[in-house]
């Protein structure tokens, strides 16, 4: 399975962070579980534990969530550029969590940044468990402020695309730009 993830995630020209090499990921998975009390879904875990480190994506990606939220664009996709690791950096897993404490719902832990500050996040327990949810960030802490974008997270990146940018200008042939002399 994490094969499968690794050839989707080939296509957007994903690259891990080229910092030290990170040591102890099984540690520190088991130490953010047992901090908040939960147990990340295998799949999920098998994800950190291949990569480890923040994954930047060259290639914008686009999902089309489940359920849309207000911050939805027109054409019901949203981005998604990086995916939380254990680096030590703006983008650490765990500095994100706690970042979060006391705002986030405590049945998911955020894994991607979801624009905006808003969150993709993988629930860890009772009915949100290993399924994926954009978390809105000005909503009240609340299973209210979920959205649902996937039914678990092989589905949500198998299921991640490229589009072309439709309002692309960059075609500026007999444009000529005339400034004046000061």
């Amino acid at each position: 399975m994490i094969n499968k993830i690794l050839k989707e995630l080939e296509k957007f020209g994903f690259l891990k962070f080229e910092g030290s090499k990170i040591d102890n990921i099984e540690q520190k998975i088991k130490m953010l579980e047992n901090q908040y009390n939960f147990e990340f879904p295998e799949i999920y875990k098998n994800f950190l534990l291949n990569f480890g480190s923040t994954i930047y994506l060259e290639i914008e990606a686009y999902y089309q969530p489940v359920q849309k939220s207000p911050w939805t664009p027109k054409n019901g996709l949203h981005a998604i550029y990086i995916f939380y690791g254990f680096e030590e950096d703006e983008n650490n897993l765990i500095k994100i969590r706690n970042g979060y404490q006391d705002e986030i719902f405590n049945n998911v832990f955020p894994i991607a940044d979801g624009n905006g500050g808003n969150e993709i996040c993988i629930g860890v327990k009772g009915d949100f468990l290993g399924k994926i949810y954009f978390w809105d960030h000005e909503s009240e802490e609340n299973s209210e402020s979920l959205y649902l974008i996937s039914n678990d997270f092989a589905s949500f990146i198998n299921e991640l695309i490229m589009i072309e940018d439709e309002d692309d200008d960059s075609d500026l042939d007999g444009v000529t730009l005339s400034l004046p002399d000061l």
